[in-house]
């Protein structure tokens, strides 16, 4: 299958019962893959994707039909996020719906599974990234729509490190062909500190600060022309704003990301942290 695909690589689960088994497939010459643990149902691999960046953990997840066996799958997430010193990305098949509008039909969702599965989300200290679209499981009983169930048990979740590298990814549900689930697309944009610096521009914040002055002070205090007292203002500005106004365009993406995540998770409700965030 992996030929079939075009990938030259591949790593995959044991099955466990009647399931199907896992398969993560890749291409050496985009990315580096080095496989953690296997279990019937999920794979753990570390994943190097730019060889300016240190790896990250990644989780492809297949769960099982049977809460007994889901059980086994987070209490072993929750061994995982404990001793995780790295970032983190985990998706795939988690078999169960957060919350009562992930679901189309059929019967109400179980308040008590729904429960435990949010405590488990919250123990492994994960966010939900979001996704553009909309279900991604059906019964494929298109042709009486009472009887049609839709669901979305396919997720993508990640740890704050990991959703701070990688600001601006997104998941998108693609069309489904012949399997009752639908693809997810993940879009990864490179770190944003990989990306090409902005041309100078003069940021008005600056003249309200009180050192300031000193900055312009020592750009224009000697005899040097007027373009070399620019080129060392430009200098000498641009490393003190870093110093002390830092990058407020990355910590705004960061907090909106931030927020995203916790508005998507289930303790959104009670959440103090949140509310903390949008005093920012």
């Amino acid at each position: 299958m992996a030929q079939e695909l075009q990938f030259d690589m591949i790593i995959q689960s044991p099955a466990l019962g009647l399931s199907r088994d896992i398969m993560f497939m890749w291409k050496e010459e985009f990315v580096a893959v080095e496989k953690v643990e296997t279990t019937p149902q999920g794979i753990h691999a570390m994943v190097k994707v730019s060889p300016n960046y240190p790896p990250w953990l990644v989780s492809a997840i297949y769960a099982s039909n049977l809460l007994a066996n889901r059980k086994l799958l987070w209490d072993n997430l929750i061994t995982i996020s404990k001793n995780l010193k790295t970032n983190w990305f985990i998706g795939g098949d988690f078999n169960e719906v957060l919350k009562a509008r992930d679901k189309f039909r059929g019967n109400p969702i179980n308040l008590s599974r729904n429960n435990l599965f949010c405590n488990y989300i919250n123990e492994c200290n994960l966010l939900d990234l979001g996704f553009k679209g909309k279900y991604t499981w059906t019964n494929k009983r298109y042709s009486n729509i009472t009887s049609l169930i839709l669901e979305r048990i396919d997720r993508c979740f990640a740890n704050e490190g990991w959703i701070e590298q990688y600001l601006e990814a997104t998941v998108l549900h693609l069309s489904r062909t012949h399997s009752n689930h639908f693809p997810l697309q993940i879009n990864l944009v490179e770190p944003l500190n990989n990306k090409p610096s902005r041309p100078f521009r003069f940021e008005s914040m600056w003249a309200s600060h009180p050192s300031f002055p000193n900055i312009i002070n020592r750009a224009f205090s000697d005899n040097s022309t007027l373009l070399q007292s620019t080129d060392c203002f430009k200098t000498l500005v641009s490393k003190w704003n870093q110093e002390v106004f830092g990058n407020i365009f990355h910590q705004k993406r960061r907090i909106l990301a931030r927020i995203s995540g916790i508005q998507i998770s289930p303790s959104y409700q009670s959440a103090v942290t949140c509310y903390t965030l949008k005093q920012i």
